[in-house]
């Protein structure tokens, strides 16, 4: 399910090792989803902090070298972040089932996920390397 997020890769080691373990901890989402499994929340939970501290190396990045769009690549950061925060609390607080959290993750945030990787992530990548920026330098 989550090939469309490990089919592209940014040519940004720190990037794609991220978006790997990303896809990694959606897949295992979905597969506590699907069988209404304990440790959903939790898993849930570490779906978004992995994010969190993804888009903050990201961030860093593109303050650095001063990337034009960096306000509109963030801003799609901080939707992602409130949409998954959104469902965690619905999934807590019982609002949610675990079917109603597999259809918002598939219908909502992979398809958010992979469109931003190609998108944002791949430009972001790009200007980072015709920047001259080294990978080892974009992990700060």
């Amino acid at each position: 399910m989550t090939d469309t997020i490990r089919q592209h890769h940014t040519q940004m080691a720190f990037m794609d090792r991220d978006h790997e373990a990303a896809a990694d901890r959606l897949d295992r989402l979905l597969e506590l989803a699907d069988q209404g499994r304990d440790g959903l929340a939790a898993a849930f939970r570490e779906f978004i902090e992995h994010n969190r501290a993804h888009f903050a190396r990201e961030e860093g990045l593109m303050a650095r070298m001063d990337f034009p769009p960096a306000a509109g690549h963030k801003a799609e950061h901080t939707a992602a972040l409130e949409l998954w925060e959104g469902a965690l609390a619905r999934l807590e607080s019982g609002e949610l089932d675990a079917a109603a959290l597999a259809a918002i993750l598939r219908d909502e945030i992979l398809p958010a996920y992979s469109r931003h990787v190609r998108t944002m992530d791949s430009l972001t990548a790009q200007f980072a390397l015709r920047a001259g920026v080294v990978d080892e330098a974009a992990e700060g």
